[in-house]
């Protein structure tokens, strides 16, 4: 015979006692192994008349199912306290819980993938896209193949979903045109991760960035010269409009004829500047007009450099 059957037999008999008023006569409780004293034995949330009259759990153990959730918790969660995995995914229902998944679905965030995998692979449950990089785990696992659980794969300061989607990058390659610079690196310049030679002056952007230079620009400094030029050709500082310091760009030099690695081409200690811009002389001569009087000699005296008549 049942206990509480056993108990209604009691109450039949005018022999009825319950002293916690939990709905169990004392007599029961004594065949059941619960307090006669406590209305909630176990204090798992539940009354012992609950646990035995509609649930069916065990009164004088908290977690019935074992599964880390007390059986009031279970019933409150809508689980099952009878058992440990409610919805039969390979997650007791406290893990799921843990987890952010919902104990009582197999696929709480519904993007195909069950949540014990999820949860095997250290996403979230609550989320379609775990990692929150613009690609859908499903996704991640069947297509790209990239790390449903990494934003950005390749730790290349692109998220997965940039790089497929709109700079067409390989998420699996922090340097996908081999330039030397990361790919995210790229982007926050402005120049092309698919390019090793973004500008096209000759120049990989990963050099041109060890060397001061703008990958985006054929030249940098903007003194008429090809960066590669300056650096092959001239010897001069790409970075650098004015090499020498002789206030004439390297380009405006080139074109003069004298030298922008040297402030005096013509060692007449007039700077290729000064003669060019303010005296009008030749920066190569140290005798612009022929007389036979150095330039400076004679700026100093007041005479006219550029006219052989005036010395």
């Amino acid at each position: 015979m049942r206990p509480l059957a056993a108990g209604l037999l009691i109450l039949l008999a005018g022999c009825y006692v319950d002293n916690d008023n939990d709905g169990l006569p004392d007599q029961e409780e004594q065949v059941l192994g619960t307090s006669p004293e406590l209305t909630d034995s176990d204090d798992d949330g539940l009354t012992d008349f609950d646990e035995v009259a509609n649930y069916e759990t065990d009164p004088v153990l908290a977690d019935t199912d074992g599964d880390g959730l007390s059986d009031g918790a279970e019933i409150e969660l809508g689980t099952d306290p009878l058992l440990a995995d409610t919805d039969g995914d390979g997650l007791s229902d406290a893990d799921e819980i843990a987890g952010g998944f919902d104990p009582t679905v197999t696929d709480t965030d519904e993007d195909g993938i069950d949540d014990k995998t999820e949860s095997d692979l250290g996403l979230s449950g609550d989320a379609a896209d775990g990692d929150g990089d613009g690609l859908d785990d499903l996704e991640e696992i069947n297509q790209t193949l990239t790390d449903p659980s990494d934003p950005d794969t390749d730790d290349d300061g692109l998220n997965d979903g940039d790089e497929i989607n709109e700079h067409q990058t390989d998420p699996f390659d922090a340097d996908s045109d081999d330039d030397g610079l990361l790919d995210g690196e790229e982007v926050e310049l402005q120049a092309d991760p698919l390019e090793r030679d973004t500008d096209g002056d000759g120049l990989d952007d990963g050099r041109e960035v060890s060397l001061g230079t703008d990958p985006t620009r054929t030249d940098s400094d903007e003194d008429g010269l090809n960066d590669l030029v300056e650096i092959v050709g001239h010897g001069t500082n790409p970075a650098l409009a004015d090499t020498d310091g002789d206030a004439l760009d390297d380009g405006d030099e080139i074109a003069f004829g004298s030298n922008p690695l040297d402030a005096d081409s013509d060692d007449d200690t007039l700077s290729d500047g000064d003669e060019a811009q303010v005296h009008k002389t030749d920066p190569n001569k140290k005798d612009t007009d022929g007389d036979s009087v150095d330039d400076n000699v004679e700026i100093t005296a007041g005479t006219n450099p550029n006219d052989a008549n005036s010395n």
